[in-house]
């Protein structure tokens, strides 16, 4: 019994780690089944840049234009001017850590998934100068959090405040 009780703590410590090594897994791994669904609808990448993003990598904190927090939160995503086409997946309203999401100047067409509206951390939000159409999403009203949106190429907000 006395050995069973020299290794109740370093067991339940790995036992701890292990879970809660599992949890962050986890959490990266949604974040980076979000980021490979909007690779996925990437129909053009002419420079290459996206070339990265696959799931060998053990953290999309290593994929270009990805911005993550110390915790391994992906933030940002900045893919300005990369001549990037295709449709921009629903799945982007997954990554509820978002505070910065440009896409501007590329091909992106059809319309701004609502889901938009579930990344309440947002503080910019440029998709301007691309080909979307139909309405502007309603559901972008209630980033109460946003700095700045630009969502045409003619309509650019500043300083949104309600």
């Amino acid at each position: 019994m006395g050995n069973c009780r020299r290794r109740g703590p370093a067991a339940l410590f790995l036992l701890w780690f292990l879970a809660t090594g599992f949890q962050l897994c986890a959490a990266l791994n949604h974040e980076g089944h979000a980021l490979l669904r909007f690779r996925e609808m990437v129909e053009a990448d002419p420079r290459g840049d996206l070339l990265d993003w696959d799931e060998g990598h053990a953290t999309p904190c290593s994929w270009f234009g990805v911005q993550c927090s110390d915790d391994g939160q992906v933030v940002g995503l900045n893919l300005s001017n990369l001549g990037l086409k295709g449709v921009l997946s629903p799945e982007i309203g997954q990554l509820i850590n978002m505070h910065s999401l440009v896409l501007h100047k590329n091909l992106f067409y059809g319309t701004i998934p609502r889901e938009i509206g579930d990344l309440r951390e947002l503080k910019v939000l440029d998709l301007g100068y691309n080909n979307f159409n139909g309405s502007i999403p309603s559901e972008l009203i209630n980033i109460l959090s946003l700095e700045f949106m630009c969502v045409r190429t003619s309509i650019c907000v500043f300083s949104i405040s309600v």
